[in-house]
């Protein structure tokens, strides 16, 4: 059985299918990229032994915050900018605090990349590739923003989503699940 969320994607991408054939327009639905750390096996077990743990407190020079747990290959950790400055300066170590003990990070944290999920089928009718960097143009009456530098990544997903980080939506005053413009060119939007 479909959740409502499931549901309202499918909507959206027969929708977006819709617009991008008849020419009116490339979309994709917005969602907020969480803070995250993604612990590799290793780092895991040092931090937390073999008991199961869904935060980590990271912190750096200026400050600390827990941060949710994703499984990953390799060890790193995506918040926002705003998050990242409230603690650790830029290049600084930061270090992550488990039950069991501590893991230091030389490249301390970083901040995700804007980055667009997209079907094969979709990014076929979009003709978008893997890797190639678009344009967003989010429309707004008080806080219309154009994004640069969204990294399309083709892969399983329902609907062509595009992730942004808590300080790019809240720049652009965007609400989860809001529907924006995807600009293969900067020409295109202006």
């Amino acid at each position: 059985m479909q959740t409502r969320e499931q549901l309202k994607e499918k909507v959206a991408a027969d929708l977006f299918w819709e617009a991008a054939q008849s020419g009116k327009g490339l979309y994709a639905l917005v969602y907020e990229h969480p803070a995250t750390a993604y612990l590799s096996p290793r780092h895991r077990a040092i931090l937390f032994g073999d008991t199961s743990a869904d935060t980590v407190r990271i912190s750096g020079i200026k400050g600390e915050i827990d941060v949710p747990i994703v499984n990953a290959e390799v060890t790193h950790i995506e918040v926002s900018h705003t998050q990242a400055m409230r603690i650790t300066k830029h290049g600084t170590a930061c270090v992550l605090h488990g039950t069991e003990g501590k893991v230091t990070l030389d490249n301390g944290v970083l901040a995700p990349p804007r980055r667009l999920h997209i079907s094969p089928e979709h990014a076929k009718a979009y003709g978008f590739t893997d890797g190639q960097q678009i344009w967003v143009r989010i429309e707004s009456e008080a806080r219309s923003l154009t994004y640069g530098n969204v990294i399309v990544s083709i892969g399983e997903t329902i609907c062509p989503t595009l992730y942004l980080d808590q300080d790019e939506t809240a720049a652009a005053g965007l609400t989860e699940g809001q529907s924006v413009r995807l600009l293969p060119t900067l020409e295109e939007g202006t």
